[in-house]
């Protein structure tokens, strides 16, 4: 029997989960072991923080709140389709916390859902693609 693949799924955005979420159903799933990775990004924070005005730790924690609540949210949507989902939370630069997450979970694969977002976050989410592309050896699937 070959081992399950474990497919890594790095998201800053809910809309990149609902887009994976729609071409599941097109994808092969029985072979696969799936981690959701909901990444928080320590330099986008703290300009957050700055521009509002408000303690960066006290972002930080809310921001981590709803982190798990989107993360749980997702976790029973791919159930729904029959397809098991481990669930993991990381806050930091996010390059870093995708590599050390490869290395530290055995990961074969990475897939992310096509951005067409702008500004900061289309840019994290676009430095975090080519990042994997350039510089990873992980087979990268882009939906």
């Amino acid at each position: 029997m070959a081992r399950k693949r474990n497919v890594l799924i790095p998201f800053i955005d809910s809309d990149d989960i609902n887009r994976i979420i729609d071409s599941l159903p097109g994808l092969r799933t029985e072979d696969k072991r799936y981690i959701l990775l909901r990444l928080l990004d320590h330099e986008q924070s703290r300009l957050l923080s700055k521009r509002m005005e408000k303690d960066f730790h006290l972002l930080m924690a809310e921001l981590e709140d709803d982190g798990w609540k989107s993360l749980y949210f997702f976790q029973e949507e791919f159930k729904s389709l029959g397809v098991n989902v481990r669930i993991v939370l990381r806050s930091g630069n996010i390059l870093k916390e995708i590599h050390g997450f490869l290395k530290e979970y055995n990961i074969d694969m990475v897939l992310f859902a096509r951005s067409y977002k702008t500004g900061l976050s289309g840019k994290i989410k676009s430095d975090m693609i080519n990042d994997m592309l350039l510089s990873s050896e992980k087979m990268v699937i882009i939906v």
